[in-house]
């Protein structure tokens, strides 16, 4: 399927901004978008999704549908997504017949605290100590190494505290590994924090970043 042509224009009836996903952060983008009088598609897996109710056009079917990956193609001018657990070969597909942002390669690594966490130390930008799991006797080593609190926490899928367990340093490995449900996973050392805080970036496709 042939690209089409992506220049966005406020209030371009040919552009249609289209969304993988749509819970709370598609809606409000959806929202924005529909302030800016801009069309939005937005592909769900259950209509009762928060963004269904604000797109100009919903395609509720699986990531994996090819007739819904069809449709999403047809109907959308360029994509984004709004949550980063959509499936690779999805992100793949949809980049192919259309300029998708950030890119699948990127969200890839958003997907995994493992390749998350592996490019952070490989681009100098510092983090807290931590170990990749997938065997008890992995975990028993890293906590050994670590001695001190950690927080065991899925390689892949876990969002909001789910997926993840605060550990004093002093459990029992094997315990500890037969109640997680995962089979890979990364060990993190706590870090004893006073506040958090957040910093968004939105990086424009020529470059150009607006901090809030």
């Amino acid at each position: 399927m042939s690209c089409h042509p992506s220049k966005f224009e406020i209030g371009n009836p040919d552009f249609t901004l289209g969304i993988l996903g749509a819970g709370q952060l598609g809606r409000m983008l959806a929202l924005a978008a529909r302030r800016m009088n801009v069309r939005t598609v937005v592909w769900t897996g259950g209509l009762e999704a928060p963004a269904v109710e604000l797109a100009n056009h919903v395609i509720d079917k699986p990531f994996d549908d090819p007739a819904a990956r069809e449709e999403f193609c047809a109907t959308a001018t360029m994509a984004t997504v709004e949550f980063e657990n959509i499936p690779r070969a999805t992100l793949e597909s949809v980049s192919r017949c259309m300029e998708l942002f950030p890119s699948p390669d990127a969200i890839a690594i958003c997907q995994n605290r493992e390749r998350e966490k592996s490019f952070l130390r490989e681009h100098g930008i510092p983090c807290t100590w931590f170990a990749v799991v997938s065997s008890v006797e992995e975990l028993a080593a890293a906590m050994k190494e670590l001695n001190g609190p950690g927080v065991l926490k899925t390689a892949a899928f876990g969002y909001d505290g789910k997926g993840q367990v605060k550990l004093e340093g002093t459990e029992d490995a094997a315990a500890i590994w037969a109640a997680f449900e995962a089979d890979r996973a990364v060990l993190e050392g706590f870090v004893p924090f006073e506040k958090e805080l957040s910093v968004m970036v939105a990086r424009g496709v020529q470059g150009e970043m607006v901090t809030y």
